[in-house]
């Protein structure tokens, strides 16, 4: 009878576990969290059965980021820093101090988030009780863009004077020894670093060469690499130029390798070519013909997905039905293939998911927005998610950091 009951009981736990695993997606499968009309979602965007479950209700939502367990989405609620646990569907904790970024560490579920009050704050979700801890700042200090890495923030840092945003280059900081140090300064002809990424490994920092004039940025900076070992930006024989949004570039597994949207112009419609970019020596190798234009690259290995369609003399032309399909280009073989071929929306954003068995993107109708899924090939696909939050553009260009994030 013991026996009997233990099997049992062993049962109901595995089937437990199993029904959470499948509901979410959480303990094998990639998903993706995504802010709709009326709610944050959790997505597991499958071929079989359509898994979604809405996290919490309401409209106010923002910027998602999930922590590397999986276990905790931060969102802007109401103008207020938010945690909610995905399993339970529960909001487990409010941060309700004037925020100016937050993110996750790669892999601890700490949360790094900096304030308008100039102090840089961590949030630690590993333990039972919630652990708040003051790292550093002072009055009149922002801090933005913070990259966990191992025991090192970067981040950048400014200054906020008589009402202004005084750049003041990219920082690290030492989470053992609390040792603060300048990297990359701002220059004094009036250009400034904003940090963009780090290297799986912690090699090497990605980073914008922005100036003070807001126009001059919109239409185009110099993508630099900083190599952390030799403290250094290093320096290639042709600069690589790009629009200063995270989404243009592509971070790999192969830390020498990275997918990059280079081109100037705010406009999106011409003079923007996806391609590959060697760190060592600066090579880039474009992807696409020059009739075409692109943008939003995801890399995974040797394989690289991305939105694009023919060069358009008016930038309003570039976001009419049809106008943008999903390509995937092959960096060994130099293959290009397009994957969609929807003539009645515009398709967005694409992303790999469960180590490119999976892609999803976003088709964008006129009057709705939708979260589609196909497999790695592109012949099978279908419907994950209606009714997104849809987002206004920016000369063609999207901040889809606004309404989704992906944990893989």
């Amino acid at each position: 009878m013991k026996k009997i009951l233990s099997v049992v009981i062993l049962t109901i736990l595995f089937l437990a576990f199993l029904f959470t695993a499948v509901t979410l997606g959480m303990r094998s499968d990639d998903y993706i969290v995504l802010i709709k009309e009326d709610g944050l979602y959790a997505e597991h965007c499958s071929f079989s059965k359509n898994r979604e479950v809405r996290i919490a209700a309401g409209d106010s939502f923002e910027r998602p980021e999930v922590s590397p367990s999986g276990k905790y989405t931060a969102v802007v609620e109401n103008g207020v820093l938010a945690i909610y646990h995905m399993e339970k569907r529960q909001l487990v904790y409010q941060y309700d101090k004037s925020l100016n970024y937050y993110n996750w560490d790669p892999k601890k579920d700490i949360l790094y988030t900096s304030c308008q009050d100039g102090t840089l704050v961590s949030l630690d979700f590993e333990k039972k009780m919630v652990a708040v801890r003051t790292i550093t700042g002072g009055d009149n200090t922002i801090y933005s863009n913070i990259i966990p890495t191992g025991e090192t923030l970067y981040y950048n840092k400014s200054l906020l004077m008589d009402g202004e945003n005084t750049p003041g280059g990219i920082w690290s900081f030492h989470m053992q020894t609390n040792q603060e140090k300048l990297l990359i300064p701002a220059q004094k002809r009036g250009m400034y670093p904003i940090l963009s990424g780090v290297s799986k490994k912690g090699e090497y920092l990605f980073l914008f060469q922005c100036g003070s004039q807001g126009g001059q940025n919109t239409d185009g900076v110099e993508m630099q690499v900083y190599d952390v070992e030799n403290q250094r930006i290093k320096q290639y024989e042709k600069p690589l130029v790009t629009l200063p949004y995270n989404q243009n570039l592509a971070l790999n597994s192969e830390d020498n390798l990275i997918a990059i949207n280079s081109g100037e112009n705010r406009h999106m419609n011409f003079h923007k070519t996806v391609g590959t970019f060697l760190i060592e020596d600066g090579t880039f190798r474009p992807l696409i013909p020059e009739n075409m234009v692109s943008m939003t690259p995801d890399i995974s290995g040797q394989k690289v997905i991305f939105s694009a369609g023919k060069v358009q003399e008016d930038w309003k032309e570039f976001g009419k039905n049809g106008a943008l399909q999903i390509y995937q280009a092959s960096v060994n073989k130099r293959e290009l293939k397009q994957l969609t071929n929807h003539t009645d929306s515009i398709q967005l954003n694409p992303v790999y998911l469960d180590k490119r068995r999976k892609i999803a993107y976003i088709r964008a109708y006129e009057d709705r927005w939708e979260l589609w899924v196909m497999n790695g090939s592109g012949n099978q696909q279908r419907l994950a998610a209606r009714n997104l939050k849809k987002l206004d553009s920016f000369y063609g260009s999207y901040y889809f950091y606004e309404i989704m994030d992906i944990h893989r």
